[in-house]
């Protein structure tokens, strides 16, 4: 009976191409792993935190900023910020700078522990969300406003009275004794006057001439009559 020769017995080339296809499969195997991991790689992800996630701070600071591995995409990017009361203390919309996206907090931030949460966009469009806290132990509160200063002068809310100034003596009026009086004196004055050009005048001489005359005249007629 013959005997087959075993693997170990079979010739160099035989066993050169088995080792080359175990070698491609390999390879092939490899490819197909990094190829389905690689998607999941390109999504972005949170790096670091201001403030750091879990830490203790003086204060809350006036804004919150979270660095990420790529920069994201303005659309659907938001961080909101809960104060120690859970009420919203973020304010305005999100500022994309590169990879940093920074978030404002409203003047008044009292002590307490604060929670930051985000949701962002990566470039693929994929979205990354998460969740971080900080403790602020002293707070911060808003400026009070300023003063409002009155201006020199007068106080504020009183009205300001300014007396009339002296009539100028060419707008005073007379006092009706003094116009009374001055009007009796012109009219005694005009009389007189009048008295003055009556004695004065010819017309009285000439008229009782006249009647002197048609007297005379009248007379004539009168005997001539009687004498016919």
């Amino acid at each position: 009976m013959t005997e087959l020769p075993s693997i170990s017995a079979r010739p160099g080339p035989f066993r050169a191409r088995a080792m080359i296809a175990a070698a491609a499969g390999a390879a092939i195997l490899a490819l197909i792993l990094f190829g389905a991991a690689s998607p999941a790689s390109a999504h972005d992800a949170l790096v670091s935190a201001t403030p750091a996630d879990g830490s203790t701070v003086e204060a809350a600071p006036a804004t919150v900023d979270l660095v990420f591995a790529e920069p994201a995409v303005a659309l659907g990017t938001e961080i909101v910020v809960l104060g120690p009361d859970g009420a919203t203390v973020s304010t305005g919309a999100v500022v994309l700078t590169d990879a940093t996206v920074s978030q404002a907090l409203v003047a008044d931030r009292p002590a307490g522990t604060y929670t930051v949460q985000y949701r962002v966009t990566s470039a693929d469009g994929h979205p990354v969300s998460g969740q971080l806290t900080f403790v602020a132990t002293g707070a911060v509160a808003a400026p009070a406003a300023p003063d409002v200063v009155a201006p020199t002068g007068a106080p504020s809310g009183e009205q300001v009275e300014v007396a009339p100034s002296a009539a100028p003596s060419s707008l005073v009026p007379t006092s009706p004794a003094g116009t009374s009086a001055a009007s009796s004196s012109d009219a005694e004055d005009d009389a007189a006057r009048d008295a003055q050009d009556g004695a004065g005048s010819p017309l009285p001489w000439v008229l009782a001439a006249a009647a002197v005359a048609l007297a005379a005249a009248g007379w004539r007629v009168w005997r001539t009559r009687q004498g016919g």
